[in-house]
């Protein structure tokens, strides 16, 4: 495996997106990566409020960005 690339030292970061009819929020925390599906966007933005809570993260607010690259910093 001498083609492997680690993954990139990130900070804390909540991404929030919809595709596919589904809300989905993307928490990325000390190398590990987590995306979790949502029916219905008030329940998406809770928990990636909750989770932006959680990590300390100092963001005044969460809002619905296109596409799961745009992160919310």
């Amino acid at each position: 495996m001498d083609n492997v690339v680690p993954f990139r030292n990130v900070v804390a970061r909540v991404e929030l997106a919809e595709a596919c009819g589904e809300w989905l929020v993307r928490v990325t925390e000390h190398d590990q990566e987590l995306t979790r599906a949502f029916e219905l966007e008030k329940y998406a933005l809770s928990y990636a409020e909750g989770q932006r809570i959680r990590l300390a993260y100092d963001h005044p607010d969460i809002s619905p960005s296109p596409r799961l690259s745009s992160s919310i910093e």
